[in-house]
């Protein structure tokens, strides 16, 4: 095989078609900020990125109706598909276990669903061990529970760069739908439950109790972001995760 030489004006004469075929290798990845070879996400689960982000609600105590703050929900998406495939809800600035808890939920199945809030009407058939996790740097970023986890279950787990956007835009898509959706619909999905599970009164901001909340967000990702066609694969996510 004739090696790369450097001719005599100084510049390499390495052959322009080799030069071609590696770039067409190389994958640029907007989320780590790096190159790689191929395609990382050839397959559910094979790269999920899991962010956090305040929900623009108020939650209290079910019994003492207490204010205990704005929620923070962390998503768990899958990068192909932009299925969520976990979630996982707190109090409070930053959690140290909420980031274990999302992949948790991301690992086990969904079939309680159905059993648990019988108004959803549509399947959650997303779960499963992901091959690699991108989260942004953090406390819990670096947990020894994440870290355990993740070697139990031979998960690679990227840090994403404090030199780019905190977001991904399968997160901040996401997102975006969950706060304008999710909080639009919460009057009418409030006819079939007990009236005091919310109140409108309080700084224009539904009041909701932490129940109350984990069941209009699995309402929300089984029948209204799961099925309503992605901008970016012109797909709903359900249909990517059931032909892939």
């Amino acid at each position: 095989m004739k090696k790369n030489t450097i001719a005599k004006d100084g510049h390499s004469s390495i052959d322009p078609t080799k030069t071609s075929l590696l770039a067409n290798l190389l994958v640029f990845d907007p989320f780590t900020g790096f190159a790689v070879f191929g395609k990382s996400d050839c397959k559910p689960l094979d790269s999920v990125v899991i962010n956090r982000a305040r929900l623009n609600l108020m939650v209290v105590g079910a019994e003492s109706n207490l204010q205990l703050g704005s929620p923070m929900v962390a998503l768990a998406i899958d990068r192909l598909t932009h299925c969520i495939v976990g979630f996982d809800l707190g109090l409070g600035s930053s959690s140290p276990t909420q980031i274990v808890n999302c992949l948790k939920h991301t690992i086990w199945s969904k079939s309680y669903v159905q059993t648990a809030y019988p108004e959803v009407k549509n399947p959650w058939p997303c779960w499963g061990v992901p091959k690699n996790i991108y989260i942004t740097p953090g406390r819990d970023s670096r947990s020894n529970d994440l870290m355990m986890l993740a070697r139990r279950l031979n998960i690679h787990i990227s840090i994403r760069p404090t030199t780019l956007n905190n977001k991904s835009s399968e997160f901040e898509y996401c997102y975006q739908s969950l706060n304008e959706t999710l909080v639009q619909a919460l009057p009418e999905s409030t006819l079939s439950i007990p009236s005091d599970n919310i109140d409108f009164s309080l700084n224009n901001q539904p009041v909701v109790t932490m129940d109350f909340l984990y069941r209009i967000l699995h309402v929300w990702v089984c029948d209204d972001y799961h099925q309503r066609v992605n901008p970016s694969t012109l797909r709903t996510p359900l249909s990517l995760w059931q032909d892939a």
